[in-house]
């Protein structure tokens, strides 16, 4: 049977923990005689998050289980949502993008007009090709709705004219990190789950 990816995790319950790291390739060379550091950046960052979840009885699990065998390890891709990603700017509006100014900053028109605060520092967006991204500093709206977006992790494929920002709900493409597969199963047959996924990078 063929799968259709990305797939959609299963609700709930929601994560008991999360940890979010964001992974970016850099080298340093340090000299062995003064200590001193030189780092290179090569641009690539990548989002990488623990989840672990609550004991679920054995009906909640069979969402779950059948989530990850349809994943067959990394061949398969996924969309996660932020449990986190309640905006706490004012937000609305319909943003599309307008143009990319840099690879960590996009301008944006369809916000609603002069508005403070629009997007806060720590906000969750994503672009309709799947990058997820936090905002970098507030954003505030012009008397046009149009406004400038600082983020991170880097664009990695650029976002065409006109798609969306998804402000409200942001989601992005990931796959597991391990592709092997563990369920811990308990005597009364509570199930348990902790998983580390990363964003899904395509050549």
């Amino acid at each position: 049977m063929a799968f259709s990816y990305p797939l959609t995790m299963p609700a709930y319950p929601k994560p008991s923990e999360i940890i979010y790291r964001l992974r970016a390739a850099q080298t340093t060379s340090t000299s062995p005689f003064s200590f001193a550091s030189q780092i290179a950046d090569w641009g690539g960052q990548q989002w990488e998050v623990d989840l672990a979840y609550p004991p679920m009885t054995k009906t909640e699990a069979r969402s779950w289980v059948s989530f990850l065998l349809e994943l067959r390890g990394r061949v398969g891709s996924f969309y996660f949502y932020p449990p986190d990603d309640r905006v706490l700017g004012v937000g609305g509006g319909s943003p599309v993008v307008s143009t990319k100014i840099s690879i960590a900053s996009v301008s944006i028109t369809g916000a609603p007009n002069s508005t403070s605060g629009w997007l806060n520092a720590g906000d969750w967006f994503s672009f309709a090709n799947g990058e997820l991204k936090r905002v970098i500093g507030n954003v505030n709206s012009d008397g046009s709705g149009n406004a400038k977006i600082i983020f991170s992790p880097n664009i990695r494929q650029d976002p065409s004219p006109s798609s969306q920002v998804a402000t409200e709900t942001a989601r992005g493409i990931f796959e597991l990190v391990d592709p092997n597969i563990k369920f811990d199963v308990t005597k009364v047959q509570h199930h348990g789950f902790r998983i580390v996924i990363q964003e899904k990078i395509n050549v």
